[in-house]
């Protein structure tokens, strides 16, 4: 299942912050990820398994993918990009990642991208399904990379969406100009979508803190 919360920079998330946190920061942005990302994934858990919040502690593989300590059975996977965040919940390994829909970025598209993904981002039409396409290549590439959590091992110029074995699934989709893939193995993986908002996941934070 995915859980997704888009980002608004107010006092209310400000104060959360500075007030239950107890952080100072240089870049407000960024640290709003890093703290939204990790309650929205206790809040996910805790809906779901029977857990409660001081239990949930993040610990990482030697490849720098993430777990829940002592729960290994409990397999998820978060992105956070400018103004939201998202998360996977899977009974196996995930990988997600979640992108804003923007133009797209040249450099990468030359670089990373092989024949056939480029092929397949220039046949789409205008420029908008460009964008759109390109951020569906360039998610779908980042989600499988976070399914085996080896950044250290593979990159963009190591993976060919069209040749990946075929017994990894993905899921793409939009919501709220955000594209977002989802690599997995089980043919059973929820594909339900759950909208949280940042009101109510700072009220988690602030109940549990």
């Amino acid at each position: 299942m995915i859980y997704f919360t888009k980002i608004i920079n107010n006092n209310l998330l400000k104060n959360y912050i500075i007030n239950y946190k107890k952080i100072k920061f240089k870049n407000f942005e960024f640290c709003a990820q890093k703290i939204l990302s990790r309650l929205l994934i206790k809040k996910c858990i805790c809906n779901n398994f029977d857990l409660k919040y001081k239990d949930i502690i993040f610990e990482k593989y030697f490849t720098g993918k993430p777990f829940i300590k002592n729960y290994s059975y409990i397999y998820y996977n978060m992105s956070h990009t400018n103004s939201a965040i998202i998360c996977s919940l899977n009974n196996s390994p995930v990988g997600i990642d979640i992108e804003k829909i923007r133009n797209l970025n040249n450099l990468i598209f030359d670089k990373y991208f092989y024949d056939r993904e480029k092929k397949y981002v220039m046949k789409s039409g205008g420029l908008k399904n460009k964008n759109k396409k390109f951020f569906e290549i360039f998610t779908k590439k980042e989600a499988y990379i976070k399914y085996f959590g080896e950044w250290d091992f593979l990159d963009f110029s190591h993976v060919n969406i069209f040749k990946i074995n075929k017994n990894i699934k993905f899921l793409n989709f939009e919501i709220c100009d955000f594209s977002v893939s989802v690599c997995f193995k089980n043919k059973d993986f929820n594909k339900n979508i759950f909208n949280i908002s940042q009101k109510k996941l700072i009220e988690f934070g602030v109940n549990n803190a």
